[in-house]
């Protein structure tokens, strides 16, 4: 019976580290300095940072009206792969919430 729970709970704890991104592959990364074309501003008031390019995908970061991202790539569909500038931490959101600065 102990070794049933055992298990249980190093399952549940996986299970978050995993949800949250707490492990090493969700810390944020240290922000390169980045080319001034490549940086946009958000427009939205509120845009999600996705993990992959769907509406489904895991919010990495709620994004605010102002902050900079720096695109990386663009993709069909209207996605956009980007940086932060103030976290390093990369996902992807609609194209149609960035502008230039």
């Amino acid at each position: 019976m102990y070794g049933r729970r055992l298990r249980w709970a190093v399952l549940g704890v996986v299970v978050a580290v995993v949800a949250t991104g707490w492990g090493c592959a969700g810390r944020p990364q240290p922000a390169a300095p980045a080319d001034a074309a490549s940086v946009y501003r958000v427009t939205g008031t509120l845009v999600n940072l996705l993990a992959c390019p769907s509406v489904t995908c895991a919010v990495v970061e709620d994004l605010g009206e102002g902050q900079q991202v720096v695109l990386q790539a663009a993709y069909p569909g209207g996605w956009a792969e980007v940086r932060t500038v103030s976290s390093g931490r990369e996902g992807f959101v609609l194209r149609r919430f960035l502008a230039r600065p």
